[in-house]
């Protein structure tokens, strides 16, 4: 595989992980919002999850961009 493919195959990658973690984080929010959801344990646990998929895909797009 090409430098070119991996670029590619890397950029489409992290486009599908933002893409989850955006959808994920709407869906949470407007269940807190309009359902009157109290604070639970497994919505704490989703929310740690979720900073953790931030977290990987802004590392590897810093990674992305280092390797241009």
């Amino acid at each position: 595989m090409c430098f070119s493919q991996k670029i590619i195959k890397n950029n489409v990658l992290i486009i599908v992980l933002f893409s989850f973690y955006l959808i994920v984080t709407e869906r949470i929010t407007y269940h807190r919002l309009y359902s009157g959801f109290k604070e639970s344990e497994l919505l704490d646990i989703v929310e740690k999850w979720l900073l953790l998929c931030d977290f990987v895909v802004f590392f590897m797009a810093g990674s992305l961009l280092y390797l241009l």
